[in-house]
């Protein structure tokens, strides 16, 4: 996954190291879930109701190209793709407080 943010006209744009120390987080997901701690259990709330500000149809693909690296399937455009993943983590950062 590539670490671009839109510049101009972005209302998601974040510090570059807030934003990837956040996708090493969603990166992480797998493993937090197991862990039980009440602070991986916040993370892994935050995650999950950052997915939910997306649109159902974006969910799962941006999840996984976010967490596993996956490709974005052809249903949209690569920009498409982009602006939902930006929102995503830009709305994990916010709900844990790192912006």
């Amino acid at each position: 996954m590539t670490a671009y943010q839109r510049k101009r006209g972005n209302p998601y744009r974040m510090p570059h190291n807030v934003y990837m120390r956040t996708v090493y987080l969603i990166r992480d997901y797998g493993r937090l879930r197991g862990m039980g701690s009440e602070v991986s259990a916040a993370r892994v709330a935050a995650i999950d109701a950052a997915l939910g500000e997306i649109a159902p149809e974006y969910r799962q693909a941006v999840f996984q190209h976010v967490a596993q690296s996956k490709p974005y399937p052809i249903i949209a455009g690569e920009a498409t793709w982009r602006r939902w993943q930006q929102r995503f983590v830009w709305h994990v950062a916010e709900l844990l407080g790192e912006e």
